[in-house]
């Protein structure tokens, strides 16, 4: 191959997909400092039919891309079509009127870590947790004795 084809593929920022002397892909891009500099493996996300326009690929032709710049398969979901639900963002209920959500500080009645900070909202059921209890740290033995300067130990 001529070194420096252009070939009918760009990338996610439409930069046309170049191919080098020995086979390597790259595109141009523009350096802040003026001209422009190579970059390497790129992954092809357009292709440029005969009229110019750019048409976006999909999974059915990406098998006519070259190994080297072909997008990932991208799986469609099992549910597609179904809104999706689910989630500590399911748990949150909005008030028809969009009032915001309480923060409130519910008791912690365990030592395992459950309670602290939740957001509560009109409904009862509207409870999430936002951050973990703050844990209470455990009070010095030396409490209100001065701390100064640290005294060397006497040698033995």
């Amino acid at each position: 191959m001529v070194s420096n084809t252009a070939t009918n593929f760009e990338n996610s920022k439409h930069r046309r997909i170049y191919q080098g002397a020995r086979g390597g892909f790259f595109i141009r891009r523009q350096k802040p400092s003026g001209g422009d500099e190579k970059v390497y493996h790129p992954v092809a996300k357009f292709r440029t039919n005969a009229d110019g326009h750019a048409s976006k690929l999909s999974n059915e032709n990406r098998d006519k891309v070259p190994n080297a710049i072909r997008p990932a398969v991208r799986k469609t979901r099992k549910n597609k079509g179904v809104k999706r639900k689910g989630g500590l963002g399911a748990l949150v209920k909005r008030h028809a009127n969009n009032v915001p959500n309480m923060i409130v500080n519910l008791p912690n009645n365990n030592n395992r870590g459950f309670g602290g900070l939740v957001a509560v909202g009109p409904s009862p059921n509207n409870v999430m947790m936002l951050a973990p209890p703050p844990r209470v740290r455990k009070t010095r033995k030396n409490k209100g004795v001065k701390r100064g300067p640290r005294k060397a130990k006497a040698a033995v």
